[in-house]
This record gives C-alpha cells, sequence and structure tokens, in this order.
C-alpha cells in the first residue's frame, strides 16, 4: 500500500456523522481544559487535553478541506471529486489556519485571568495562615502559605511568613531561608530583617544579625523592638555599653512590658557587668545575661 492510498484511507475514513462526533468530542476536551485552567487544577493535564482537543479539532476541519469520493459514471472512467464544496472546503481551510492562533489567545486569555483569581486569594491565604500560626496549627499554616507561594513566588510577605512558622517549629535553617527569599524579593521588609537577624542572634552569627538590625533601624526608625533585639546581640557580642544605650533607649521610647522589661533586666545586667564578658580581670565568666521571657 503507497503512503498516498493510505493517506486517503486515512482521511475518508470518517463519515459525516464521525466528524461530528469528533467535533464534539474536541470541543468537549477544549472546555473541560478551560474549566481546569480556570480553576487552578490540574494544569499540566489540562493543557494536555487542550492540546489533545485542537488537534482532534483540526483533523476534522482538515480532513473537510480533503475528503474525495469515488464513483464511476456508466462505462466511464472512475472519478474522485472533492466531497464537500468548494466553499465548505475554503471555511476549513480558513478556519484551519486560524485556529492555533485563536487557541492560543484563548487559552492565554484563560490562563491570565486564572492568575488574577488566585493572586486576589493570596490575602485570604495570609490570614488563614497567620490565624493558624496563632493557634499553633503549623501545618495548615504552612499549607496556607504554601498556597500562597505557588500563586505568587515573587511576593516577599508569604515567604516572610512561612519563615514565622519554620521558625516556631524550631527550624531555623528553613526560617533563615525564607527570610534570605523574602528580603530579596522585597529589600524594605522589616519583619524579615527582624526575625533573620533574631536567628542570628541565637546562633552566634553576631557581625550578621548586626547588620539586619543596622538595616532594620534604617527602615523603622525609633522602633523599640529592633533596639531591644540590637542590645542582646551587642551583650552577647561583649559589647556592654554600647547594648546598655540602646536598651536605655527602648526605655525612653516605651512602657510596653514586652519591651520594657526585658530593657529593664539587661540594663540590670549591663550595670552589674560593666566589663566586657570576653575580658573579664580575673578570668572567670560572667553569669549568663537575662534571656527574653
Amino acid at each position: 500500500m503507497s503512503i498516498a492510498h493510505f493517506y486517503h484511507r486515512v482521511i475518508n475514513w470518517p463519515g459525516p456523522t464521525g466528524l461530528m462526533v469528533a467535533m464534539f468530542a474536541a470541543g468537549a476536551l477544549l472546555l473541560v481544559a478551560a474549566l481546569l485552567l480556570s480553576f487552578g487544577k490540574f494544569r499540566w493535564p489540562a493543557r494536555g487535553l487542550g492540546l489533545i482537543g485542537l488537534l482532534l479539532l483540526m483533523f476534522v476541519l482538515w480532513a473537510v478541506h480533503e475528503q474525495t469520493v469515488t464513483w464511476t459514471p456508466e462505462l466511464g472512467v472512475p472519478l474522485t471529486p472533492y466531497r464537500h464544496s468548494t466553499r465548505v472546503r475554503v471555511l476549513a481551510l480558513a478556519a484551519l489556519i486560524c485556529l492555533p492562533v485563536g487557541a492560543a489567545v484563548v487559552m492565554s486569555s484563560v490562563f491570565r485571568s486564572t492568575q488574577r483569581w488566585l493572586r486576589a486569594r493570596v490575602p485570604s491565604h495570609l490570614r488563614s495562615g497567620r490565624k493558624h500560626l496563632v493557634q499553633k496549627e503549623y501545618v495548615a499554616a504552612l499549607h496556607e502559605y504554601n498556597q500562597a507561594i505557588k500563586t505568587a513566588p515573587d511576593l516577599a510577605e508569604p515567604y516572610c511568613r512561612r519563615g514565622s512558622v519554620f521558625q516556631a517549629m524550631g527550624e531555623p535553617a528553613l526560617a533563615l531561608a525564607d527570610f534570605d527569599r523574602a528580603i530579596e524579593r522585597d529589600p524594605r521588609m522589616a519583619t524579615a530583617y527582624l526575625q533573620r537577624g533574631k536567628i542570628r542572634t541565637e546562633s552566634g552569627d553576631l557581625e550578621n544579625a548586626l547588620a539586619d538590625f543596622g538595616q532594620l533601624m534604617n527602615l523603622k526608625v525609633n522602633d523599640a523592638e529592633s533596639y531591644l533585639n540590637r542590645g542582646i546581640c551587642l551583650v552577647k557580642k561583649g559589647l556592654v555599653s554600647a547594648a546598655a544605650a540602646d536598651f536605655e533607649r527602648v526605655l525612653k521610647l516605651t512602657n510596653h512590658s514586652d519591651f520594657a522589661d526585658p530593657a529593664r533586666n539587661y540594663l540590670r545586667y549591663c550595670q552589674e557587668h560593666p566589663v566586657s564578658p570576653r575580658s573579664s580581670p580575673n578570668g572567670e565568666p560572667f553569669p549568663p545575661p537575662p534571656t527574653l521571657p
């Protein structure tokens, strides 16, 4: 069997009813693909269904353009004219040419509208994540923040919020990575500098912690929490006088117990141990500084 003969057998195999069924099947596949994409579900399977539907519809149009019929006049030579009229064949060919462009435009429009719809849900994910974090439902909080990150990976806040969850779970390495990502996306994300500085202080990375607190103070001038945490970092670094100045600054800025009480405790420690623990005159270590409640 020659290639040409096989081609004509394939093209002429579906009759009018078969072409109609194939066209409805193609439309159904495209509709299902569009619905799945509009809801943001099963994106890759949806694209696959859309591609299959598009190819099936193109085959139908090409078959309409190419199908022939064979008939033999009485005592004559067999003839193979086209099955469909010239007008129908021209319309099918025009549709075949325009179809990929139209499909690309439609799918692109659906994708953009879906992205806008999903992005509009990001604040809802952030609120739900915060609620779960307050209730110490860490897995649920992570799920909400992961959804926000999947939808809007360019935003800094979802990474910062997820970092706070990892921090609460006792996963400082994962938290640091998320705070880094948040700062990369928004260098003015003050909360990320604060939390990253706290983790670095606890891990002994004091120089980088001080750098974070310095950036934080550039963003939030006269912020009591910033001075308190920088003072704690300075105490651990052995710069007691500088730390005392930060704790005094906290007491001037606020009377809120969350900040004033720890500042008084640390300031008392600084006054009782005015010499850096690293340079104790008798070589004996000083008692550890008070910790935050």
